[in-house]
């Protein structure tokens, strides 16, 4: 081993600790302080990688960078450091473009994105937040965990509704229901389908005026709560229903 090689191999081994230090911290300033430590550790390794012929590692490093930026925007939104956390996590989400590609950037993406747009909300600017919730919804489709898939499409769907984007509430609502429908994903999660497809029958009824639909949405959730003896909840929709076709 070369000393630049083994200068490398210090410089990740001592990243990797101080970041972990970084997630440990209790106060906002030293997490930010290590994170910030950590970014600097991991620039020197990423610069020695070309002349150790370690190009290939960089991307993996770069899951670093993103994490430590990420870090540094939590800190500034719990500071209530609006700028500074959008700054950060704009950082982090250019980064995390330059990692491996693999589940985990998708799930780096998404978290990130996912603060970006709780940012808008906060400042009730429905149009950044509409912004990113469409990026959201590109990257949800992408993971492999149809159960964070399914959450994070939930939200951005809510978003969706307040900026009036039709077009994107029918598609979030698409996505989810085809997870909702996987018979694996039924099974595990069973109480989340049924109020799933209760949401999707409400949209059904009152927005879209597809009242037939709704009540095979709502006849669907039913049967779920009753499977599960939830009967109390299996009434409410009952009841639902029988208004539906009263009118």
């Amino acid at each position: 081993m070369t000393s630049n090689e083994q200068r490398f191999n210090n410089y990740v081994t001592d990243a990797m600790a101080i970041y972990n230090r970084a997630t440990e911290a209790k106060s906002s300033k030293n997490i930010i302080r290590l994170a910030n430590k950590t970014l600097k550790t991991i620039e020197e390794a990423i610069n020695l990688a070309p002349i150790i012929k370690a190009k290939e590692k960089i991307p993996y490093l770069n899951e670093f960078v993103t994490l430590s930026h990420a870090l540094i925007a939590e800190a500034h939104y719990n500071n209530k450091d609006l700028k500074s956390a959008i700054e950060s996590f704009t950082i982090a989400q250019k980064t995390n473009k330059n990692t491996l590609g693999n589940q985990e950037t998708n799930i780096r993406e998404c978290y990130i994105l996912s603060k970006l747009m709780a940012i808008g909300v906060l400042q009730e600017n429905w149009r950044i937040a509409d912004k990113f919730a469409q990026k959201i919804y590109i990257s949800a489709k992408k993971l492999e965990n149809t159960v964070k898939s399914l959450l994070y499409l939930i939200k951005i769907k809510d978003v969706f509704i307040e900026s009036k984007n039709l077009d994107f509430i029918n598609k979030s609502y698409t996505e989810m229901i085809k997870i909702c429908k996987k018979k694996e994903f039924l099974k595990e999660n069973p109480k989340k389908v049924a109020e799933v497809f209760s949401d999707y029958a409400k949209y059904l009824n009152l927005v879209l005026k597809k009242q037939k639909t709704a009540i095979n949405y709502y006849s669907k959730a039913v049967d779920i709560y009753e499977g599960l003896n939830l009967k109390k909840e299996a009434l409410i929709i009952t009841e639902k229903i029988e208004k539906i076709k009263k009118k």
